[in-house]
């Protein structure tokens, strides 16, 4: 007998179904308990493991928030020095500074537009935005669980594994 839980699973399916009629019923039952005891065994040790699996998942994703947080804070201080940078060569009127590595210019951004009154704006440049409908599960899940008839709906229960 092998050790997965699919041959397991087959023996014991296999001794359900192949078990000639003129063998007494002990020798099934302990046949039977035999692979269950396996398949039980099998069974804890892959929630085990797939415990194990979820632990490290959580401490990859502790050390993800860490380093995004540090991420985000040599941004800031990257941006924070920039900025600087670009008010001090305003307060000294220096448009330019040329060097070996970088040549660093302050620019002018392209032009964007603000509305201070979007209700004066002639029709010709208004664009028509269709309203979008987006099906409310929840209010289709209260009709369907209270024995409504949503036409393109059905409720689905699915199945999980639960470890407790």
């Amino acid at each position: 007998m092998t050790n997965s839980l699919y041959d397991l699973s087959a023996a014991y399916l296999a001794v359900l179904d192949g078990m000639p009629e003129d063998v007494d019923q002990q020798t099934v039952n302990d046949t039977l308990e035999a692979i269950d005891g396996a398949i039980e065994e099998k069974a804890f040790n892959i929630v085990a493991y797939a415990k194990d699996l979820e632990g490290q998942a959580k401490i990859i994703e502790v050390e993800e928030k860490r380093l995004s947080a540090r991420r985000k804070a040599y941004e800031n201080r990257a941006k924070s020095i920039k900025t600087y940078l670009q008010g001090t060569m305003e307060k000294l009127g220096r448009d330019k500074i040329k060097g070996d590595l970088f040549t660093i210019a302050l620019q002018n951004n392209p032009g964007t537009v603000q509305i201070s009154n979007e209700k004066a704006i002639p029709s010709e440049y208004l664009t028509i935005v269709p309203a979008s409908y987006v099906p409310d599960k929840k209010a289709i899940a209260a009709a369907l669980k209270a024995g409504e008839d949503v036409p393109g709906c059905e409720f689905v229960r699915g199945r999980r594994l639960a470890v407790r």
